[in-house]
């Protein structure tokens, strides 16, 4: 394979949980250099809401294991 003379970049919509979480897992787990994560949201700050989310087992599974992995 050849090897890339550029960053991968990769754009990420939204920093609502699933945003977040994808550029999280991307930054932590990804194993891919040079990886330039850019996420992008509408909202000029992000605020407290009060919202309340539900999550599946594996989605349970899968924010335990970003919180755990942190540094």
């Amino acid at each position: 394979m050849a090897k890339r003379s550029e960053p991968l970049r990769v754009l990420i919509v939204g920093a609502g949980i699933r945003g977040l979480a994808t550029a999280i897992s991307l930054s932590r787990f990804s194993g891919i250099p040079d990886l330039d994560i850019w996420l992008h949201e509408q909202a000029p700050e992000l605020r407290e809401i009060g919202d309340s989310i539900a999550l599946s087992p594996n989605g349970m599974r899968t924010v335990e294991k970003l919180v755990y992995e942190m540094p």
